[in-house]
Formats: C-alpha cells, structure tokens, sequence
C-alpha cells in the first residue's frame, strides 16, 4: 500500500513516498518490522518491490511479507515519487538522514533498518547525528554493499562532500555502537536472516 511521510523544510513540507507489504496472513507468523533504503540513481519500488511475471520471488518486499514481516521501503527526496527531482543536486546526506528519521517516526514502530549503498551511508549518518535511537527507535541495522569511508576516492557519481562526509562519520558510527552489544547481535542476525529469516528478540 502506498503511504506519504512529510519532511518539513523552511515553513514547508518535503512529500516521501512510502511503499508496504504486510500480509494479513503469511505462511509463518507475525515477526518485526523492515524498513528498506535504497541506493543513489534508484527508488524504492523498484530494487524492493520488482514484480515479474512468473517470478513470484522476484520482490524482495513479497518474500518477507510471505514470512510475517511488516515490510516499508522508502524512496529518498529527489527519489522515485518523492519530492526532489527538481533540486537533486542540492540534497545533501543530512537532508536523507531527515528522510530517514521522518519514515522511522511514520513507522511508529521499532525496525531493522536494511540500507544499500547510499541507503546504508544514510544509516550510518543517522548513527552518528542520533546514536541513542539504535535501540530505542531501532532494534537492527543491515548494511548491504556500503561504505564507511574512501568513498571520494572511487567514482560513484556521488557530490563529493557526500564521500568526506561518510568518512568523518564512520568513527561516530562505531562509537554510538560501543556498549551496546545487543544492536550489533540484532543487527548480525538480521544480516544472516537474508538467508533464513529469523526475528531478532525485541523487534516488534
């Protein structure tokens, strides 16, 4: 189902796209919630949700809703059917941290939080600016093919003071991590969860 989360900027509001897939009843029962962002140049739907005539496994978003999650994915600003396009350029990581914050509080519920690339680099950001939301506001993090650091050195297309940016964060990351042991248990085996889905204890 599609669902609009708002971002308010200067007085005004940033529309986000949100997409959900949760099954009234799944092939197994009730577990937590998925909260998935995408990468740079991409959109929610598209890398989450494909559909494919005949291929029933296809969609990320279907196969874990068949397993009882409470999917969400959502597409950044100047992403997909959100608010943006017309200034992309302009948005920084701090904007898609905001983004990221606004669809957690729609949620109202506690997810693993699955970040790819860009989308893992947003987590990460957020880790840093709100570090007391990893297990309050989250109860798992899965990274998939991001980066904590070196990212101006290697040419992704991305505005550069993206890349300086993820290298300052990536020691607050870690240290809005340490001590708590339990956000990194959640976060592994939500990580080997890819294979077997399991629910982490404590995720609604």
């Amino acid at each position: 189902t599609e669902h609009w989360v708002s971002k308010p900027v200067d007085g005004q509001s940033v529309r986000l796209f949100m997409w959900r897939k949760h099954l009234a009843q799944p092939t197994g029962p009730a577990r937590g919630t998925l909260l998935f962002v995408h990468g740079s140049s991409v959109s929610s739907t598209p890398v989450y949700d494909l559909q494919v005539p005949g291929r029933n496994d296809a969609s990320l978003m279907d196969w874990f809703a068949r397993l009882g999650y409470d999917c969400w994915a959502l597409s950044l600003e100047g992403h997909g059917d959100s608010d943006g396009r017309q200034y992309l350029a302009a948005i920084s990581i701090d904007d898609y941290v905001r983004n990221l914050a606004s669809a957690i509080k729609r949620i109202k519920r506690t997810p693993i939080v699955i970040g790819h690339s860009m989308g893992g680099m947003t987590i990460q950001a957020l880790a840093a600016r709100r570090p007391e939301w990893f297990g309050d506001r989250i109860c798992g993090v899965v990274l998939v093919c991001t980066s904590s650091g070196g990212v101006t050195e290697v040419p992704l297309g991305l505005p550069g003071g993206v890349g300086k940016l993820i290298q300052q964060v990536a020691p607050m990351v870690t240290g809005a991590l340490h001590g708590k042991q339990d956000i990194v248990d959640k976060s592994r085996e939500a990580a080997s969860d890819l294979r077997v889905m399991e629910n982490p204890v404590g995720c609604e």
